[in-house]
């Protein structure tokens, strides 16, 4: 284990945990609690692809490229454009 895997690991395991709760409490702001369930619920399958073809992509790029860096940058890409599109969203008003 080297001296860098150490805050990698750690600023990754940040990342990632705030993620699922985050998703949520953005969901249901946005969706309100009746529609809580249905809403996550049409995400899902939008977002199993990508997360499946993930890990064999930046596999198929390394074994091509000999590194991670193009698959990162590609996944940083969609990450900025998926940012891009969440931001674009505006809250409706309820009665």
């Amino acid at each position: 284990m080297t001296g860098k895997s150490v805050p990698s690991r750690e600023t990754f395991g940040y990342g990632m945990g705030g993620v699922v709760p985050l998703q949520s409490a953005i969901v249901g702001k946005v969706f309100g609690r009746a529609h809580f369930g249905r809403a996550l619920g049409m995400m899902r399958p939008a977002m199993f692809p990508v997360q499946i073809i993930g890990i064999p992509l930046a596999g198929w790029v390394y074994d091509t490229t000999g590194s991670y860096a193009p698959a990162f940058m590609f996944f940083l890409l969609l990450y900025v454009i998926a940012a891009g599109i969440v931001f674009g969203f505006r809250e409706v008003a309820r009665p």
